[in-house]
């Protein structure tokens, strides 16, 4: 065990340091004030256990990194909510399911409700997009086909309605 201190004027110093195990406990409350910065390193691993709540603010931006792989479990509701523009850029594949997949027998998953009132909403896909909705489908591929089938079609328009294209077969 290493216990140094410095009192000298402008060169302050408390250093502790442990050769092998270092434990605290606090029976009550603990406060830490870092006036300037502070920095944590870690030479394996970190876990942390909070038992109630926990509350984190930054004043200004805050960069996360993982290396790898980042799993998050949420066992009730997760929201967001960005003041400005948010982006998401997925080097692979893109998976959202929502409820159980497939549902319980007789019952039906609520879709999740996106409201973009004063703006526009923009999906960019490499290859192909495809919607399902039980026997509807719509699909896009890159070299610009549209594909749109389903049980039946109903098109409603409260002013002109124009289809182009080099042939136009109906029926």
């Amino acid at each position: 065990m290493k216990i140094l201190f410095e009192d000298m004027k402008g060169k302050e110093m408390l250093f502790l340091q442990a050769e092998k195990n270092l434990r605290k406990l606090v029976k009550h409350d603990e406060t830490e004030i870092t006036q300037q910065n502070r920095r944590i390193t870690v030479g394996a691993n970190l876990t942390k256990m909070v038992t109630f709540d926990e509350t984190e603010t930054t004043g200004s931006d805050r960069t996360m990194t993982v290396g790898e792989n980042l799993r998050q479990s949420v066992g009730a509701n997760h929201a967001v909510t960005v003041g400005g523009s948010q982006t998401q850029q997925v080097g692979q594949g893109l998976s959202m399911t929502v409820g159980p997949n497939p549902p319980p027998e007789g019952e039906e998953c609520a879709a999740p409700e996106e409201d973009v009132p004063a703006g526009v909403m923009k999906l960019d896909v490499k290859e192909r997009l495809e919607i399902t909705v039980g026997a509807a489908k719509l699909t896009i591929d890159k070299s610009g086909k549209v594909e749109l089938t389903g049980a039946e079609f109903d098109f409603s328009a409260t002013g002109h309605v124009q289809i182009n294209g080099s042939l136009i077969d109906l029926n």
